[in-house]
């Protein structure tokens, strides 16, 4: 037996199999009613064959919870119609116990209609007393206690985030809690307001090349931004060529155990991590939330990260 907390390998169906992406809310109910003993919580995402295949959380997310199911649901950018019929099944089925999506979902015009008051971009939702789905942005609080931990400190660092639409945004609010020297919001869309809200020590640039770095300063570089910014991959290894060789620090936010910005960061003397550790905090606050829906024990953070880790 592989973890001492399995002890029904039937409670965990897609333990060794890769779990099938629903692509429509009927093919979702049908899912569900073919699994009656079952709660589920959907992941809800816009990606192709070859993003799907490439989900680890497809894999994880079923092995450490008995009874439970983590459901990939792909629905289109701007196809809102199916939005409403996948938040309207989630609303009323008591089986749906969460939802976790990504971007360009978190801040759909749906969730804006059913959650006004926010907050702006919404990675989780939960249901909670009287069955009622709770917004949440987890991705704040689980990066910055995976860097305390794990990494750094963000106390008198200058913080560049590279990305700051999805979880840059909540990531940067977080990091205003820690007492950085100055966080830099670098994003082809106007950040402004966003720096304003921030404070004094927070500024917004269209462009990494508009950052101004002094010789003294301790860096903290975040990318955050995936294939979606234009600037994208070779603006962030443009700007760990230009300030090689000072022990500084870089986190590409994509969860997977090795990426090429990371070992190139490290070539030119920068400390250089991925987003796995953080991706395995985000997943383990959403596993907690469900436990507790469930009314069942959340297995050790060790046994869920030993089960993110053989999937990554």
């Amino acid at each position: 037996m592989r973890y001492k907390l399995i002890s029904h390998r039937e409670q965990f169906p897609y333990y060794s199999k890769k779990i099938p992406v629903m692509r429509n809310v009927r093919e979702m109910i049908d899912f569900i009613n073919a699994h009656p003993n079952y709660k589920f919580c959907p992941y809800l995402a816009d990606k192709d064959s070859i993003a799907w295949n490439k989900s680890t959380s497809r894999g994880y997310m079923n092995q450490v919870i008995p009874g439970f199911i983590y459901l990939p649901f792909n629905i289109e950018n701007g196809n809102n119609e199916e939005l409403i019929k996948f938040y309207d099944l989630c609303i009323n089925s008591e089986r749906i116990v969460a939802i976790n999506q990504t971007q360009p979902h978190k801040s759909n015009p749906i969730l804006k209609d059913l959650f006004p008051a926010g907050p702006v971009n919404i990675d989780t939702l939960s249901k909670h007393e009287g069955g009622r789905l709770k917004p949440f942005s987890l991705n704040g609080t689980a990066f910055c206690s995976w860097f305390i931990d794990e990494v750094n400190t963000f106390k008198d660092k200058t913080v560049i985030i590279l990305g700051v639409g999805g979880a840059g945004e909540p990531i940067a609010r977080e990091i205003m809690n820690y007492n950085p020297r100055s966080l830099h919001l670098v994003d082809i869309r106007d950040r402004n307001a966003l720096a304003r809200e921030l404070g004094a020590h927070a500024m917004s640039y269209q462009s990494i090349n508009e950052v101004s770095i002094k010789n003294n300063e301790k860096l903290v570089f975040i990318y955050t931004a995936g294939k979606e910014f234009n600037e994208g991959l070779e603006a962030c290894n443009d700007f760990l060529f230009e300030h090689k060789g000072a022990n500084h620090i870089f986190v590409d936010l994509r969860p997977h155990l090795s990426l090429s910005t990371v070992d190139n960061a490290k070539h030119l003397g920068w400390r250089g991590y991925t987003g796995n550790g953080m991706n395995a905090r985000n997943d383990y606050a959403l596993l907690i939330m469900i436990s507790r829906s469930m009314e069942i024990t959340t297995p050790p953070f060790e046994v869920f990260k030993s089960a993110v880790d053989d999937n990554s």
